[in-house]
């Protein structure tokens, strides 16, 4: 199920584009924020990415939730 809304840089967007940004989110599962581990409940969820060399891993976070070093929001 892809999710309805979801909370990107303009970095992030500008390097996935649009059908790139829909695609991402048809695959995540808005469940539970990989910083605290609890439920993301209604409001969107902020996009982390940690790009490694040659592999971007992408996970779900609340918007109140500290950042995470070295991944881009």
């Amino acid at each position: 199920m892809a999710l309805s809304a979801l909370l990107v840089s303009e970095v992030t967007r500008q390097r996935l584009g649009d059908d790139g940004l829909f695609d991402l989110a048809s695959c995540l599962w808005a469940v539970d924020c990989q910083s605290c581990g609890r439920f993301l409940g209604d409001d969107p969820p902020v996009l982390f990415v940690d790009d490694l060399a040659g592999q971007a891993i992408a996970s779900l976070h609340h918007q109140r939730c500290p950042r995470r070093r070295g991944t881009t929001r």
